[in-house]
């Protein structure tokens, strides 16, 4: 090898030795634009049955039993149960002397029950109807229908 071959590649491993590399330059570029999404809407829930699970007596207070299905594919939460006030209790048997007063529902918040996505979910809300103590005895063996509304929101 000759004398000017190794000053050369003397001179190179220096260079690198010193940290001398290759530079190397990137170019950037932006842009701007925009994207869209849409909202999607819930469709009601359905209530299959709202009875009352033990015979109501004056004075004495029962459970109210729903089975609610949710047709949304996204789960809920239901939240509140409340008497729709118009119409009002209607007495499916007929007992002369039996009125829609004879009996209270108390509306339920404050609810947190899980309604899984295309699911159904059975409840029971204690406590939810009574009979005043003062209920005419006409009321023996009727039967009352509690038209409810079930409110229910994303979890």
């Amino acid at each position: 090898m000759s004398r000017r071959i190794k000053i050369l590649l003397a001179a190179t491993m220096a260079l690198v030795i010193a940290g001398v590399g290759i530079a190397v330059a990137a170019w950037l570029v932006s842009g701007t634009g925009s994207g869209s999404a849409k909202a999607g809407s819930l469709t009601s829930i359905n209530v299959n049955s709202a009875t009352a699970t033990a015979d109501l007596y004056p004075g004495g207070t029962g459970k109210l039993f729903l089975n609610v299905t949710n047709p949304n594919n996204i789960p809920l939460k239901i939240v509140s149960v409340t008497a729709i006030p118009d119409p009002s209790f209607t007495i499916t048997s007929n007992q002369p002397g039996c009125g829609a007063a004879d009996l209270t529902f108390t509306n339920q918040s404050g609810l947190n029950i899980a309604l899984a996505a295309g699911a159904t979910v059975a409840f029971d809300l204690p406590g939810a109807v009574s009979m005043p103590a003062s209920a005419a005895n006409a009321c023996q063996g009727a039967t009352f229908t509690i038209p409810v509304s079930v409110n229910a929101s994303t979890p």
